[in-house]
């Protein structure tokens, strides 16, 4: 992976940059009319404040560390949003422009204006969220949710996987952390406390998307209905009509495949923008969430047990997800084209 510098400071890729742009620095000195901006999760503080939106702390939450509800909060809550709101403001936004800036002006000179001033001459910013799945906040026309730009099509499933899910009495659950979780660090009773817990539907079949240690494969192998593959078709098998929910990290991306397909959500929040997401799907009744660090000590095995058991058994949850899906289905204008729509506009009508 490549950090700032070394990016900035290859000639070849640089100039290669009106077919490929990094970051607003690069397609402003390239001499873009249009800048246009992307973030993989939903609106945060520092992104709305360079388009001058108001963060009220006392009802905009935090996207990094959220308050344990929504908008509601009481007295202390807001108070604790406000110091998150204050970190945010002053290492986000400051910090970690006073990191970059040097490297913006060794790579185009003195005379380069400020990363703030750029970002806020974009013409639009599109975020990976969608106004169904969002609390209530201050916003700009400027900002466009495509949240949910999923290609709907699937395909037939490999066959070992087809034969797991298609030979399920009651259904199949998947499991997945996302890229980035190591499952491979996970404490050995949080392993076995996941494995308890699926150990009591034995008429469902658990796909888990990880990658084994042959010590962990052992013991994987002596739970017949807990199947771990190293790479699973997300999509295809969410659209299955034998699955039955997906335990998860909450990346938004799943989150919003999870809506889509109808598919209810045990969500466990790693990092990030997860716990927000998770919450967003708790407040709108289609996930039980747990909170990560009461898995590594007893009662775990329980824990994990007992939302699995709300979310496969308690109808309201498959119900309110496929509200929301009937909602993502049925908004006037798709994903797919307001980002073509918007993306047309702006380079017509540069600002």
């Amino acid at each position: 992976m490549f950090n700032c510098s070394t990016v900035f400071k290859q000639n070849t890729l640089t100039s290669y940059l009106p077919n490929f742009m990094i970051r607003m620095a690069l397609s402003h000195r390239i001499g873009a009319k249009t800048k246009l901006g992307t973030i993989a999760v939903p609106l945060f503080q520092t992104a709305a404040r360079n388009f001058g939106i108001p963060t009220l702390s006392s009802y905009v939450t935090s996207l990094f560390t959220p308050m344990n509800g929504s908008h509601k909060m009481n007295f202390v809550e807001r108070f604790v949003n406000f110091v998150n709101d204050l970190y945010d403001w002053l290492y986000l936004n400051n910090v970690m422009a006073s990191y970059e800036e040097p490297i913006i002006v060794e790579a185009f000179g003195e005379n380069f204006p400020p990363l703030k001033q750029i970002m806020r001459n974009v013409s639009l910013l599109f975020t990976n969220s969608n106004q169904f799945f969002e609390m209530p906040r201050p916003i700009s026309n400027k900002i466009i949710n495509i949240g949910g730009i999923v290609e709907m099509k699937v395909k037939e499933l490999e066959p070992g996987t087809k034969a797991i899910v298609d030979n399920s009495r009651d259904g199949t659950v998947i499991v997945s952390f996302g890229t980035f979780a190591d499952i491979n660090s996970m404490k050995r009773e949080m392993k076995m406390a996941f494995l308890e817990a699926f150990a009591h539907f034995p008429n469902y079949e658990f796909i888990w998307k990880v990658e084994l240690s042959d010590e962990d494969a052992k013991v994987f192998a002596k739970y017949k209905n807990v199947h771990p593959v190293k790479w699973m078709d997300q999509k295809s098998l969410l659209m299955h009509p034998k699955l039955r929910a997906f335990v998860l990290h909450c990346g938004l991306n799943s989150v919003s495949e999870a809506v889509q397909f109808g598919v209810p959500i045990l969500a466990i929040p790693l990092l990030g923008d997860q716990l927000y997401n998770a919450i967003m799907a708790r407040v709108k009744g289609i996930a039980v969430q747990l909170d990560v660090g009461q898995l590594n000590g007893k009662g775990a095995e329980q824990l994990l047990a007992d939302g699995l058991y709300k979310v496969l058994n308690d109808p309201s949850y498959r119900q309110n997800v496929k509200l929301l899906k009937q909602k993502f289905a049925s908004t006037p204008f798709g994903a797919k084209d307001k980002l073509i729509r918007w993306v047309e506009f702006a380079a017509e009508f540069p600002t």
